[in-house]
């Protein structure tokens, strides 16, 4: 880890002056970002042949990259490549409320999270598995309906409770 370099960090940026600073650091290849209602600050990353994670993001902290992967609040090996994510807060699909989605590059579907009241991960549904090719990045709707995009012919697939 260089402390002199930005890289390898997620940033906190002052939109009035544009200024970086780290707000994390240790990271290997961070793909998605997203914020719960609760304030609650997840990520995906890819990890290097194993190790892909979800982290919780606290100011400060150090994830351990170079010296360590998969050691995030979920994990796994083999790879699945996460990428894009969200956070279901919408009341469309009640069943969803509070769940992280995401999607995956490598394993082409949707993801969804459950969390236990302690914050650790209660269960994990995967949806779409490699119905629509590699998965890029999903979005809630103000609707609630969710939107994920693939990266065949930048496709937008729309979900909606039936």
């Amino acid at each position: 880890q260089d402390d002199s370099s930005l890289n390898g960090k997620v940033l906190r940026v002052d939109t009035t002056t544009g200024q970086a600073t780290a707000f994390t650091k240790g990271h290997r290849n961070v793909q998605g970002l997203c914020f719960a209602a609760s304030g609650r600050f997840l990520s995906t990353e890819h990890g290097p042949d194993r190790g892909d994670e979800v982290n919780d993001l606290k100011a400060g902290t150090n994830y351990g990259w170079p010296g360590t992967t998969g050691n995030g609040i979920k994990n796994w090996t083999p790879t699945i490549a996460p990428a894009g994510c969200a956070v279901y807060d919408a009341d469309l699909i009640p069943g969803w409320k509070g769940s992280m989605l995401f999607v995956t590059l490598k394993d082409k579907d949707l993801r969804r999270l459950t969390f236990n009241p302690d914050g650790s991960v209660a269960s994990e549904e995967v949806l779409f598995d490699g119905k629509f090719g590699r998965l890029r990045d999903v979005v809630v709707a103000p609707d609630g309906s969710v939107f994920i995009g693939d990266s065949q012919a930048h496709r937008v697939r729309v979900l909606r409770r039936k």
